[in-house]
């Protein structure tokens, strides 16, 4: 689909035929209801009751490529040609929101599931390249319960922060993605403590997240985990504690990690770990 901005004169001296005017009647709605109330209806008068000017319903008839200008967005908006508002639509998400959208537009791709599919697709594209800017433009607040699922692709700190913005809630569950990674990318973490100082990620879930992190071998979650609180000595309801699920690890670069930072081994995780080491060890046969 090719379509083009108008950089046209905001005046056009040529009226619009008859069969223009046919041509146009067949794709408006309002015109076809004008239609059947008075079969004698003026072209010029309507368009001047209606404030349209000629150039933007030359833009609505023209052939393609499209021209997508305000003036036939404004037009085709009072006219209710909604091919052409869907031509618009469609070129407003092409181009990453390089005008400002009239509601119309916004409200067609609302009610269109290819546009709103193509708004989608363009929405993910841009958190997950880190584009902001794009996000902001393509900002759709009757689609913001979508924007939902933009979390489990987020990796930078400025893309969160256009959701914290927009008050996008955050699932907890996709908080797994920045404790469940080794080696995970030094941005993700950023956005991690963005949202753990922002208190998007709740405090309540915050020894639990610990121990996770403990469990998957990710320092660089735990690290950050314990400067926003997260408690170094803490005892699940289990009676276990972080270094418990350290010895998950095959290395010893997470429990060694721990102890550097002070954690205790208690003789209750101590007997544990030692039951455990038995078991894998084939030492206990029941």
């Amino acid at each position: 689909m090719t379509t083009l901005i108008a950089t046209m004169p905001s005046q056009m001296t040529l009226p619009i035929s008859d069969q223009q005017f046919e041509e146009l009647k067949k794709c408006s709605t309002v015109l076809q209801d004008m239609a059947d109330e008075d079969d004698d209806i003026q072209i010029e008068s309507i368009f001047r009751h209606m404030n349209i000017s000629e150039k933007g319903v030359h833009h609505i008839l023209q052939k393609k490529p499209v021209i997508i200008s305000q003036e036939g967005i404004d037009a085709a908006d009072k006219l209710h040609v909604q091919p052409y508002l869907n031509e618009a639509a469609e070129n407003w998400i092409s181009t990453r929101g390089s005008f400002a959208p009239n509601h119309c537009i916004t409200m067609s791709i609302c009610v269109d599931n290819v546009l709103q599919y193509r708004w989608k697709d363009a929405m993910r594209t841009a958190c997950k390249r880190g584009d902001d800017l794009t996000m902001i433009n393509l900002w759709i607040d009757e689609l913001a319960p979508f924007c939902v699922t933009l979390w489990s692709l987020v990796s930078t700190v400025r893309t969160a922060a256009v959701l914290y913005q927009k008050k996008v809630p955050f699932l907890q569950h996709n908080v797994f993605r920045f404790t469940d990674d080794p080696s995970p990318p030094e941005s993700l973490m950023d956005v991690f403590e963005y949202l753990l100082i922002k208190k998007y990620i709740l405090a309540e879930y915050m020894n639990d997240l610990f121990f996770r992190a403990c469990q998957k071998g990710s320092t660089a979650a735990v690290e950050i985990l314990l400067i926003n609180g997260a408690n170094l000595h803490h005892i699940n309801a289990q009676r276990n504690t972080c270094l418990y699920y350290a010895a998950d690890q095959d290395t010893k670069k997470m429990f060694n990690f721990l102890v550097n930072k002070g954690a205790l081994l208690t003789p209750e995780v101590r007997s544990k770990l030692i039951y455990k080491q038995m078991r894998r060890s084939k030492m206990l046969f029941f």
